[in-house]
């Protein structure tokens, strides 16, 4: 401890200024990239949000190999309902989200809608006495379990990762700083 206090009070606040800044010039921007999409038998359902409106942001959204969009620009957000055409099979989906803020990491997804169930068959009348025909129940669809895909990769926005890194870095030089600084007093 008597080491520090021979030091000289520019010099600790000055290794102490640099411990505190390095953590927030190597976190750089937090970006809080959200992409959620549900998939059901007939609709794709996609919104996309937290995306900087400064940067060129586009979207490609693939639905049983028809391109429903095709690198189309948004700001901040995107949200929308896609019909699914009629299908007996599975369809394969694929979400491209790309920005300029962070080329070199697009956010691609892929999935599967499924067919939506047969409706259930409509009981048949029991005979009756009268004439009267019965009315026939009108068949009702089930709706399908929605399938619960977990968020898209992380842009960095959610991950303190960086920030951890950075502090401990931050840590390191104002320690290394500190020990250099001890030992040529200590001469």
């Amino acid at each position: 401890m008597a080491g520090l206090r021979a030091l000289p009070g520019g010099l600790i606040t000055g290794a102490v200024g640099l411990g505190v800044l390095t953590p927030l010039l190597l976190a750089g921007s937090a970006a809080a990239h959200t992409s959620e999409w549900t998939l059901d038998c007939d609709r794709v359902s996609l919104r996309v949000t937290g995306y900087d409106p400064q940067y060129s942001n586009r979207i490609t959204l693939t639905v049983g190999g028809e391109k429903l969009l095709d690198h189309q620009a948004f700001g901040a957000a995107f949200s929308q309902d896609f019909p699914v055409k009629a299908h007996t099979g599975d369809l394969a989906v694929e979400l491209s989200v790309t920005t300029d803020e962070q080329p070199k990491n697009p956010v691609t997804r892929t999935g599967t809608v499924k067919p939506c169930p047969p409706p259930s068959p409509s009981p048949t009348p029991s005979p009756s006495v009268s004439r009267t025909p019965a009315p026939t129940p009108t068949p009702t669809r089930k709706p399908s379990p929605k399938p619960s895909a977990p968020q898209l990769a992380e842009t960095g926005g959610g991950s303190h990762a960086g920030v951890i890194a950075a502090a401990g870095a931050g840590v390191l030089v104002v320690g290394g700083a500190l020990v250099l600084i001890s030992r040529r007093r200590s001469r």
